[in-house]
């Protein structure tokens, strides 16, 4: 089937939805803007050796104290500091 032969309107609409997908969502955008300034946060904090700057990071991005991302993220901040 060529592009001839299907309605003018129905192409307007399958290259609206092609283009969409290449994009990606508003809300996926929003959270990968979130995820990066959460990460950006916990790396300036683990750099600093801030841990007050650390757990309040962890909190706004949304973890809560006692679940396993909480402890794997205190994990990894005391390994790093083990290293420097």
């Amino acid at each position: 089937m060529s592009t001839d032969e299907i309605d003018p309107d129905i192409l307007d609409v399958l290259i609206q939805e092609r283009s969409r997908g290449r994009r990606g969502s508003p809300e996926e955008a929003k959270r990968k803007r979130e995820r990066q300034r959460l990460v950006s946060a916990l790396d300036s904090a683990m750099r600093r050796a801030d841990k007050h700057g650390f757990s309040d990071a962890l909190r706004n991005g949304g973890i809560t104290e006692g679940s396993a991302a909480w402890k794997n993220a205190w994990t990894a901040y005391y390994a790093y500091q083990s290293r420097r």
